[in-house]
C-alpha cells in the first residue's frame, strides 16, 4: 500500500502543532516581556517618587532647620539688642552732667544751674521729627504711646516750642516747627530757638502776623539754651541720594561754628 499521502498528512499536522506552539511560546514570551517591562516601568515610577518624597522630605527638613536657625539667631540677637538697650536706658537714667563731655570743656560758662540737657530736634515738616521723639519715649519710658502729637499729612504738627521726655531723666528733647530751606526768618528761629530766647510753651512765630513771643535779645541762661541738637530728614530724601544734603546744612553750619558747635552727619 501507498502511504505516501498519509505521511504527508501526518507531517503536515505536525508541522502545523508545531507551528501553533512556537507561536503559542511567542505570544506568551511577549506577554511576559510586556508584563516584566510593565512591572520594571511601575517599580522605576515607585523608586522615582519615592526618591522625590524623600528628597522633598529632606528639602523640608533643612528649610525647617534653616528657618529654627534663623529664629534662634534672631532671638539671640533680639536678647543682645534687649540687653544692650536695657544696660544703655539704665545708664540714661543714672546721667550725670560732664561724663560724656568734660565740664572743664565748659570753661567760662555759668553752668552750676545745670540741672537738665536740652536736646532740640530740627528738620523739615513732615521728616518725623514728633514720631522720632515719641519712638525715644517708648524706648525710654517703655510706654506704648509717645507724648508728641504728629501731624496728618500735608500739615504742620508743631507750632508751640515744648520739651519731652525729661522726668527723672537728665535731659529733654525739645520738639520745633518744621525747616524747610532755612530762609532768614528761619535762621533767626533757629538761633533763637538755639541760645534759648524762644522757651517751652512759646509760639514760634515766622511772619508779623502771626500770634506769638516778641524774639529776646537778652542774655539767656546757659541751663535755657539748647545744649545738643538733632536733625531730622527722610530716608527717601532725594538730596541724601544726589549729595545735596551738605548745601541744605550749610546755613546750619554757618550758625553752629560761631559759637563752638560742630556738626556731625550720623
Amino acid at each position: 500500500m501507498d502511504k505516501t499521502a498519509d505521511v504527508k498528512r501526518e507531517q503536515e499536522e505536525l508541522e502545523r502543532i508545531r507551528l501553533d506552539e512556537e507561536r503559542r511560546r511567542i505570544e506568551n514570551e511577549k506577554r511576559e516581556r510586556i508584563e516584566r517591562e510593565k512591572r520594571e516601568a511601575e517599580e522605576r515610577e515607585r523608586q522615582r517618587l519615592s526618591n522625590e518624597r524623600r528628597t522633598r522630605e529632606l528639602q523640608e527638613m533643612e528649610q525647617r532647620r534653616r528657618e529654627e536657625e534663623k529664629k534662634e539667631k534672631e532671638r539671640k540677637r533680639i536678647e543682645k539688642l534687649k540687653v544692650k538697650a536695657e544696660k544703655q536706658r539704665k545708664e540714661l537714667f543714672q546721667y550725670k552732667f560732664g561724663e560724656k563731655i568734660n565740664i572743664a570743656s565748659f570753661n567760662g560758662l555759668n553752668i552750676a544751674d545745670v540741672t537738665k540737657l536740652r536736646i532740640g530736634v530740627f528738620g523739615p515738616t513732615g521728616s518725623g521729627k514728633s514720631c522720632f521723639i515719641n519712638t525715644c519715649e517708648r524706648a525710654v519710658k517703655l510706654t506704648e504711646k509717645g507724648s508728641a502729637p504728629e501731624q496728618n499729612a500735608g500739615a504742620e504738627g508743631t507750632v508751640v516750642l515744648e520739651d519731652y521726655l525729661g522726668g527723672n531723666l537728665f535731659f529733654s528733647l525739645v520738639d520745633t516747627r518744621g525747616f524747610f530751606n532755612y530762609s532768614r526768618d528761619e535762621k533767626n528761629e533757629f538761633q533763637d530757638i538755639l541760645l534759648g530766647c524762644i522757651k517751652p510753651g512759646d509760639t514760634i512765630r515766622r511772619n508779623p502776623e502771626d500770634p506769638g513771643v516778641d524774639i529776646c535779645s537778652a542774655e539767656v541762661p546757659f541751663s535755657d539754651r539748647l545744649h545738643s541738637i538733632i536733625l531730622v530728614v527722610k530716608a527717601n530724601d532725594p538730596r541724601l541720594q544726589t549729595g545735596a544734603l551738605g548745601d541744605y546744612l550749610g546755613p546750619v553750619r554757618q550758625i553752629l561754628r560761631p559759637i563752638g558747635w560742630l556738626l556731625t552727619p550720623n
